[in-house]
């Protein structure tokens, strides 16, 4: 039996690799994100996002990552921590994908900041994007990260699609044979 594709678009993204790490039977071919916030999503400060209110009813608060407050975020978010291993969770990519495929865009209007769709995020306490492999993500291997790198089992797709374009036929059309490579 052939190994299922997972594509996820946004915040479909987290969901499909959620799903990927956590399934105990399944192994995904390949797994490929459109405008995924990996890394989480940061506008602006607030407390009250990892409140067990907010947790609880906000999709997006459990993605949103504070670089200001990061030991709350680390403390009370349910969902982004322990999917990426900032937390000990267990779980490892590594051991569940084939191929990991990261369509992102310096256009992205929506993903603060935008790198985070290419696994990179903003320092703690500052909003100065880490490059992928300097990241504690890479270097500690969370997630088993830096050995699927290591294995060029992760990959990065740079579009020039705005992020509500992901979807769009004129988008798809544009960077079909960046991305139909990692299907086939």
């Amino acid at each position: 039996c052939a190994l299922p594709i997972f594509i996820g678009f946004s915040q479909g993204g987290l969901l499909a690799r959620a799903f990927a790490e956590t399934s105990e039977k399944q192994r995904v071919k390949t797994l490929l994100t459109f405008g995924t916030p990996h890394m989480g999503v940061y506008y602006y400060s607030d407390e009250e996002i990892y409140s067990p209110f907010h947790q609880s009813r906000l999709s997006y608060s459990n993605y949103w990552k504070d670089p200001y407050i990061f030991p709350l975020y680390l403390k009370n978010s349910t969902f982004l921590p322990i999917i990426n291993g900032e937390i000990e969770s267990g779980l490892n990519l590594d051991d569940k994908v084939d191929d990991f495929v990261m369509v992102w865009s310096p256009k992205d209007e929506v993903i603060r900041p935008i790198e985070s769709g290419k696994y990179e995020f903003y320092d703690i306490n500052t909003e100065s994007v880490v490059p992928f492999l300097d990241s504690n993500m890479f270097k500690n291997d969370y997630i088993g990260i830096r050995k699927m790198f290591g294995e060029n089992r992760i990959h990065f797709v740079e579009t020039d699609c705005a992020h509500k374009e992901y979807k769009s036929v004129n988008c798809l059309e544009r960077h079909k044979e960046a991305i139909l490579k990692y299907l086939m």
